[in-house]
Parts: structure tokens; C-alpha cells; sequence
């Protein structure tokens, strides 16, 4: 029987450990827990985590928090490593006493890798000495780690017997001591990637737990899971660099056993058991997911392969009997599930390629016979994905033609459009809940809630079909009865077009006699915040968009009603609505919160979330008082990344910045004595007299007691200050803190207020940061690039008539955004079965860039972008199709280029390059290039 499919049935509990493919008596007689290396995001409690019915998904790692920002990032105040959580004698003795005799090897290892403190490390290991294989190579290494570390211990009978095993199993397989001492620094390295590199430098034999156990830690570089998904593809499945297609597969690599045709035996060198090859898949998607989303695809590719090589079935069909069926189909499922998680950069748009991998593996179920079948949680995967999708043409044009009122029927065009049935105006969303009940699953508030966002009621009555990230922990097993009846009328909360619509169906539940909950509740804040900023932002409905594109919300339509409709159908402000909830006995708590401190109107108002939060009181008093001492490390970490990202956005939010006021107002001459978290303008003394009636200084201040405390913060110091001492390992608190730095109107001293050198100080900031950035083991992605390059650009503006020693920083962040662009656009030559970009790279990104390049009068590295951009405009056509306007911002990429090449001797070779793509749109006319020079800052010209 294949092996590596000897799954629990559906609905077991239990978590499967990966059997050392060097232990043929602990490959056969149990499959052991599995553990985690801690890699929980810095906090100890994400949220229930009953992804995985059918046990191959360890439940530490089958998560991803859905939101952007965060993923399992980790945070520690020095370098990087990969331990991220500290183990207590408790904590190590937990476990052991109830099933001492069933140590997995592979568990043990990690459980001592991950304590941090020496004495519980040895706690552990003369707790578990006499009960674990010592001829298993983790052990082996094990206890070569614990020799090395207590060198000062004498020896006793159990480690000498110990090594006599270790002798015997090293050289059974063909090991020797050195060879393990190689393993113990590879996994001694600072960080996961650190391990790779070594892992991959290493001369001798590679055995397969190594992999699997650097794989636990977060790799930070995209190069280095480049790397590993390069030796998996060319070692482990014997792919030639070459060949992509299944059946090139070098089948001279691979020996099947007589005894068991099902266990495939790759050779000894690179060998790796079935179960460790899904658990490898189940951690490279955990990786990609976190670093870099299109290369889901490739690892979804390599599942036929396998499959194939087991079966040893190079081309068709492969016939299973019903057993081997049902192992495959439970194999089958959980990848299919595993790729529904959303990666943590840019989760709605790298969607895409979550639905490109599970096609893949969707295509895949025909080469069986009987083909493979979904169960209902993989047919719930597939409405997750498909949900968070952008709309097809199609689904798009159905949604245009949906009438304003409510419920928003079709409006027919013609004769020939009434007649079409209700089947046609179907979302892919709605199809795929009809089809699960189709094949006989029964319709639950999960699979309602789905409906209703892809645009329909189980009656039929149309909603607002609504692109929509659903959050894996909700929609999951493990959740409360009240939130199960919840669910749907949280969902029709979000399927509304504007915030009338939203409160209609709040108040709907709780006239039916509901208590809304915490996910309703932060479903009516989104829709309020979003109209206040709508209406803010003054935009109309063709500005906005389909309907359920964006978060945005479209204005109430006019109508002529009574004072008395108008007042019952509106709704309340955010802090009525909180209020509200707060006397319902809610707690803000998770995604709500973090929504609520990332758009609080006041920094009051998100020290009062804060504080009404569970958070540990210690925790919220370090963040929001600039005077209150570092917590222990062990209590920060239990502040989840996201909030701590969300109150880093918050800050920046409020940071100082200048204010345009009218011409006719006289300068403020005092300062206004702060109040609690209120806004007050500040007069600069040096400015010119001329500036009077221009420009002041809006600044913010902490709400704290200011009475009692003589040193005042202001948002963006005591950010700066938090992300220096944490040093978290999270880009988008980072990424806040470089796009604040980069705003035009941000004040970094208020002396500077009308001073050039304002923007050569932030410039300088921006570049101190990066330091504490890199150290963090950091690399720069798309959206940290991009805010580097509108800071440089401000600050290049800035520095023009100052001499060179005043413009340095302003140079070397150039040569540092040169360097990083050279990173993002390294391309992929080591492998045809990879991406071949190592990030998704747009024209947004390419006309900063090129805008800074300009700027600088650096004609020939325009020259080599654009050559770049041919050669890889597929791939960035790609890219562009993922956003709404991706066309539109490649198009002013290419008009930039044209702008600043004009009139320079590579007009000839710019206009050459340009023409060379045809679905760039040919070289720009010259009303184009005049549309873009008369919107650009008058300091351009």
C-alpha cells in the first residue's frame, strides 16, 4: 500500500508525525505527534487551530493569519533566530509522563532544539534518554548536541550505550562522526537561512529530517527557498533542470521495492520516505506562503510527480484499488485545503496563485481511476479561493447591471437578457456551494455564509457578490453554535453596497430577536470607516468601481424619505456602535481590534480600545506610554504581530505634519497645551515672514498625564523607538514607519517646518532604520521598496541647491534603492519548473523607480530597466492582470521612461525597447507625455 498516503480517516484528531526514512522498525510499527518549533508569530495564542481533520496538517503549522501583515512573523530584540519560544521545565516535562514509551525522534530533537535555557535542555534530556531510538538519526544527533554542550558531564551507561548505537546505525548507513558533526552546525546557524546555505554547501550525505527541520524556522530570503525548492525538485524527485513535463521524470534514479510496490525508494544519497516527502510539501507551502506566493505553483507540481513515481506509472492513468483510493483522496484533500490558506503578502491578489495550485491538483484527480473525489472541506477550500478572487468579466458585468434599490435585482437590457435563468447571473462562488450539495454535502452556515457573499440567498434573492477574504479560523470546526448562527448575517453585512444597506441587515438580525457578535460588530466598523472616509475623500460611485471590488463603500442614494426614514436608516458613528458593543459585554479582540486601533479617529480612542482589549495591562501601558519601562520579553510576545503592527500604523497616522492654512488666517502665535490624544497647531520661530500664511505645524501628542510627566513623545519618535528596541521581524510596521518617512507633508523637527533640510532629516532617519532593518535579518519587498523610492524622490527635490555634504544621505539612499532593485528583479536561471521572478514586481513599482532615475539623470540604467522589462513582459503582464489598473500604472511606467529619455541620446534605444511590446501600447504620443508633465510637482520642471 502507498505508504505515504496511510492517513487517518476523516474526522480522526490525532497529528502524524513523518517517519526517519533511516528506521525501518520506527517507519512501521507507529506514526508519531509531530511538534511544532514554536513557530507561532510572537504571540502564544493565534486562535483555534482545527484546520486539519484527517491529521497530515500539524496543527502549530497549518494556519497562516489571513490578514496582510501577518503570517507567523516572529520578533526579538537582537539578531534573528529561529527559536522563537521559550520551553519551561513544565513545559518540557508536559507530555512525556502520559506516553513516555512513544517519543518520536524527530519530536524530541525539535522539543530540544526549541528551549532556549541550557539547564532545561538538560532537564529534558535525561528525561527522555532512556525512552527514545538511539539508532534513529535524530537522536544520534541529539545527543551529539547534548555531549557538545555539556562537555563538563561525565558519562554514564546510557550514553555509552548510546554510542554504541550511534556507531552501529552510522555505519549501517554509511555515515561516519563527522558527518553528524556537519549536521550539528547546520542546524547551530543563526537563522533558517543560515542553516540552508549550510545545508546546501554540505559535501556529505544529506539525510531528509535535516531539511524537514530548517523548514521548521521562517526562512526570511526568497533566495534561499529558492534554493531549497531547487534541490527538492532536482534531488528529491531526480528532476533534470531542463525538464518540466511529469513523465521526463529520470526514473534511472528510482528503485521500487518488490516487496512493496506502493513505497517509493529514491536513491540513498537524497533519499526521503513518503511521509516525509508531505510533510516537506505541507512546510515549503507553509514558506511560500510567507516569502514567495507564486512559488505555491511549483510545489503543487510536484505532487503528480510523486504520485507517480510511487505508482511507478510514468504516463496515464494510475488504477488503485478502494483502499489505496480513499488514502489518495484523504492526501488529496489536505493539500487541496492547505491551499486555501492565504499567503501573507498581499493575500487577495496572490489568490491567484492559490487557485492556480489547487487547478492544478483539480486537474490532477483524472489521472486516477476511479478519479479522486472532494470531501466537503476541500470544496469549501475551493469556495474560500474563489470568494477572494477577482471578478471574472462575466461576474463583473452581472454586478453593474444590479438595480440600486434593494434587493438588487437584474436590471434586464433587452428582451433576450430577460430570459435568461437565474443559473446564468450565477457567481463561480455560488456555483461551487451548489455543486458541494450537489454531491451530496449538506448546506450549513458556512456554505450559506459563502452564498450570501457570492452574491445570493439560499432563497435566490440576489446580494452584492463581494470579493472577500474569509478567515480560515472562522469558517472552520471548533466554533461556537452562536457564532455558526452568526455567520450568515455577518456575511450580509459585507454583501451591501453602502452603509444603509450594512445597518439594514445588522438591525434585521437583531430584530429576528440576535445578539450580534464580535465578527458583526467589526463588519459594521469596516462599513462605517469606510463611508467616513468616502465621504471624506468626496468619491462617487464611478470612481469606486463594481460594486464588492473594494472595501470602499458607494454613497446612500438620495431618495426623497421622511425625516423619520432618514433617522431610523442611519446609522451610528463608530464610537455610538462601540459603545454598543461594550454595553452587549463584547471585548475588542482580534482582527476587530486591530481594525479599530488602525483607524481610530483620536489616539485616545485607541488607547481606550487598548485598554478595554484582553491585553496584559503591562503590555498596553509599554505601548502607549513612552515613560513606562520594556515588559519582559516573555509577556510582549504574547501581543499578537498584527495588533502591534496596527498600533504602529496608528502613530504614523498621527505623526507631526504641515498643514496648508488660508492666506487671510493670522500665524498662531502660542502653543496650545496638549490635551488627551487631542491635535493642536505649533508656530515654528524659524521661519520667514513670507511663510506666515502658508504652512503650520499639526502636532499630536500621547495621551498621557502631562501633569506628571515632564517628557512629551510625539507618534513618530515613540514608533521609531518601539521598532528599535523590538526589532520585529514584521515588514509592514516597518514598511508604516518608511511611508510615513516618506509623506511630502511630514515634519521630523518642528525647527524645520519650512526648511528644505526637513526632508534631507527624514531622508536620514529612513537610512538609520534601514540599518536596524537588515539587522533584523529583513529583506526589503515591493512595498518597502516602493516607499523608499517616494521618500528619495522628495528628498532629491529637497536637497537641490545644497552642497554636497548636506546631500549625502540623500545619495546614499539612492545607491541603497539601486542595490535593492538589483535584489527584487534577480531573476530565476536555476530552474525552468520555478517562477522566474522572485517577486511580484508592477508598474507601480517600475515608475517610482524609474521617476528616481530620472531624477538623477541616470539615462543608462533607464535603458537596462527597460531592457529588463522586455525580457521578462510576460511575467509583469502577469503581475499588471492582478490588479484592477495594473495596465494603467505599466502605462505611466513606459511614459516615464519616455518623459526623461526625450531628450537624451537614448531617445532612439528607449522608443526601440518600448515599440518591441506590443501590449504596452506602442510609444507614447505626445499629448500623453504633455498629460504627464502637467501633473508632475512644479519642482520638476
Amino acid at each position: 500500500m502507498l505508504s505515504c498516503l496511510l492517513l487517518p480517516r476523516p474526522g480522526a484528531a490525532t497529528l502524524w508525525g513523518f517517519a526517519n526514512s533511516y528506521n525501518r522498525s520506527f517507519q512501521t510499527s507507529r506514526f508519531r505527534t509531530l511538534t511544532s518549533r514554536g513557530r507561532k508569530t510572537w504571540t502564544s495564542k493565534v486562535g483555534p487551530r482545527s484546520y486539519s481533520n484527517s491529521g497530515l496538517l500539524d496543527k502549530e503549522e497549518e494556519m497562516t493569519h489571513f490578514q496582510p501583515s501577518l503570517a507567523r512573523n516572529t520578533i526579538h530584540q537582537s539578531k534573528p533566530v529561529r527559536r522563537h519560544g521559550s520551553f519551561t521545565i513544565r513545559k518540557v516535562m508536559h507530555g512525556i509522563k502520559s506516553n513516555h514509551r512513544h517519543i518520536s525522534p524527530s519530536r524530541a530533537l525539535a522539543k530540544w532544539l526549541d528551549t532556549e535555557d541550557r539547564s532545561e535542555r538538560l532537564v529534558y534530556w535525561n528525561t527522555i534518554r532512556e525512552v527514545v531510538d538511539g539508532s534513529t538519526l535524530p537522536v544520534i544527533l541529539l545527543h551529539h548536541l547534548h555531549q557538545s554542550e555539556n562537555k563538563d558531564l561525565q558519562a554514564n551507561r546510557v550514553d555509552d550505550y548510546l554510542i554504541q548505537q550511534k556507531r552501529e546505525a552510522l555505519e549501517r548507513r554509511g555515515f561516519a562522526s563527522y558527518d553528524v558533526d556537519q549536521w550539528g552546525r547546520i542546524l547551530q546557524g543563526e537563522s533558517p537561512d543560515i542553516m540552508v546555505e549550510r545545508f546546501l554547501s554540505l559535501g556529505s550525505q544529506k539525510p531528509p529530517f535535516l531539511l524537514l527541520e530548517i523548514l521548521r524556522g521562517d526562512l526570511l530570503k526568497v533566495r534561499s527557498l529558492r534554493s531549497v525548492l531547487t534541490f527538492a525538485l532536482n534531488h528529491i524527485l531526480a528532476y533534470e533542470p531542463s525538464k518540466v513535463s511529469p513523465d521526463l521524470v529520470d526514473h534511472s534514479k528510482v528503485h521500487i521495492e518488490p516487496s512493496n510496490k506502493y513505497r517509493l525508494k529514491v536513491n540513498k544519497v537524497h533519499g526521503m520516505e513518503d511521509l516525509s516527502f508531505a510533510l516537506l510539501l505541507r512546510r515549503l507551502l507553509y514558506q511560500s506562503r510567507r516569502i514567495w506566493p507564486s512559488a505555491m505553483i511549483s510545489v503543487a507540481q510536484m505532487v503528480e510527480p510523486y504520485l507517480r513515481l510511487s505508482f511507478q506509472v510514468g504516463v496515464g492513468q494510475i488504477e488503485v484499488d478502494a483502499r489505496t483510493h480513499r488514502r489518495v483522496c484523504n492526501l488529496y484533500n489536505e493539500l487541496i485545503r492547505t491551499l486555501a490558506l492565504p499567503a501573507s503578502i498581499d493575500p487577495l491578489k496572490s489568490m491567484t496563485y492559490n487557485w492556480k495550485s489547487q487547478r492544478i491538483l483539480l486537474d490532477m484527480a483524472a489521472i486516477f481511476s476511479p478519479p479522486l473525489t472532494l470531501d466537503k472541506s476541500s470544496y469549501r477550500a475551493v469556495v474560500r479561493v474563489l470568494a477572494a478572487l477577482k471578478k471574472s468579466e462575466k461576474e463583473s458585468m452581472i454586478a453593474a447591471l444590479r438595480a440600486r434599490s434593494w434587493p438588487p435585482w437584474r436590471v434586464y437590457q433587452d428582451g433576450m437578457d430577460a430570459l435568461r435563468s437565474p443559473e446564468d447571473d450565477s457567481s463561480r462562488v455560488v456555483s461551487a456551494v451548489i455543486a458541494a450539495k450537489q454531491s451530496g454535502y449538506p448546506e450549513d452556515a458556512e456554505e450559506i455564509a459563502m452564498m450570501i457573499l457570492g452574491g445570493q440567498e439560499p432563497d435566490g434573492t440576489p446580494t452584492i457578490h463581494t470579493r472577500k477574504l474569509l478567515d480560515p479560523k472562522t469558517l472552520d470546526a471548533g466554533v461556537s453554535k452562536h457564532k455558526l448562527k452568526t455567520l450568515p448575517w455577518t456575511a450580509r453585512i459585507y454583501a451591501t453596497r453602502d452603509v444603509q444597506e450594512a445597518w439594514g441587515a445588522f438591525q434585521d438580525f437583531r430584530l429576528k430577536g440576535g445578539q450580534p457578535d464580535l465578527q458583526m460588530f467589526h463588519a459594521m466598523f469596516e462599513k462605517i470607516s469606510f463611508e467616513a472616509k468616502r465621504s471624506h475623500l468626496e468619491l462617487e460611485e464611478d470612481r469606486i468601481g463594481v460594486p464588492g471590488d473594494a472595501k470602499e463603500v458607494f454613497p446612500v442614494p438620495d431618495e426623497n424619505y421622511s425625516e423619520y426614514w432618514r433617522t431610523r436608516l442611519q446609522p451610528p458613528t463608530v464610537e455610538g456602535l462601540y459603545k454598543d458593543m461594550r454595553s452587549s459585554g463584547i471585548r475588542p479582540a482580534g482582527r476587530c481590534l486591530d481594525f479599530l486601533i488602525e483607524h481610530s479617529a483620536s489616539m485616545a480612542d485607541a488607547v481606550t480600545y487598548l485598554r478595554d482589549s484582553p491585553l496584559r495591562r503591562v503590555v498596553v501601558q509599554y505601548l502607549t506610554d513612552p515613560n513606562h519601562k520594556i515588559p519582559p520579553q516573555d509577556l510582549f510576545r504574547q501581543l499578537p504581530v498584527s495588533t502591534f503592527g496596527s498600533f504602529v500604523k496608528l502613530l504614523c497616522r498621527f505623526a507631526p505634519k504641515r498643514i496648508l492654512i488660508e492666506p487671510a488666517s493670522p500665524p498662531p502665535t502660542e502653543e496650545v497645551k496638549p490635551t488627551s490624544g487631542s491635535s493642536h497647531t505649533v508656530q515654528s520661530t524659524d521661519y520667514h515672514e513670507a511663510d506666515h500664511n502658508q504652512w503650520t505645524l499639526m502636532e499630536t501628542f500621547l495621551p498621557v498625564d502631562v501633569e506628571h510627566n515632564n517628557f512629551r513623545r510625539n507618534p513618530l519618535a515613540h514608533a521609531i523607538e518601539l521598532l528599535r528596541q523590538q526589532k520585529p521581524r514584521y515588514r509592514p510596521a516597518w514598511n508604516a514607519l518608511f511611508a510615513t518617512l516618506a509623506r511630502a507633508d511630514v515634519v521630523v523637527h518642528p525647527k524645520l517646518l519650512y526648511d528644505p533640510r526637513n526632508d534631507i532629516m527624514a531622508c536620514r532617519v529612513i537610512c538609520a532604520l534601514l540599518n536596524d532593518f537588515y539587522e533584523c535579518g529583513l529583506e526589503l519587498d515591493v512595498v518597502g521598496f516602493l516607499k523608499l523610492c517616494r521618500a528619495a524622490e522628495k528628498s532629491i527635490l529637497a536637497s537641490r541647491g545644497l552642497n554636497e555634504t548636506e546631500r549625502q544621505p540623500v545619495l546614499e539612499l539612492i545607491d541603497r534603492i539601486k542595490d535593492e532593485f538589483k535584489m527584487l528583479s534577480e531573476t530565476n536561471i536555476v530552474s525552468n519548473n520555478l517562477p522566474r521572478l522572485l517577486h511580484d514586481i508592477s508598474g507601480v513599482h517600475l515608475h517610482a523607480y524609474i521617476r528616481i532615475l530620472g531624477l538623477t539623470g541616470d539615462h543608462t540604467e533607464i535603458i537596462s530597466i527597460l531592457n529588463w522589462m522586455v525580457e521578462y513582459n510576460d511575467e509583469l503582464l502577469a503581475v499588471s492582470n492582478l490588479s484592477r489598473n495594473g495596465a494603467g500604472l505599466m502605462r505611466r511606467a513606459i511614459v516615464s521612461a519616455t518623459v526623461f529619455c526625450n531628450d537624451s541620446p537614448y531617445h532612439d534605444e528607449a522608443r526601440h525597447l518600448i515599440e518591441s511590446v506590443e501590449h504596452w501600447g506602442g510609444w507614447p504620443e505626445d499629448l500623453e507625455v504633455r498629460q504627464y508633465i502637467d501633473n508632475l510637482p512644479l519642482d520638476y520642471r
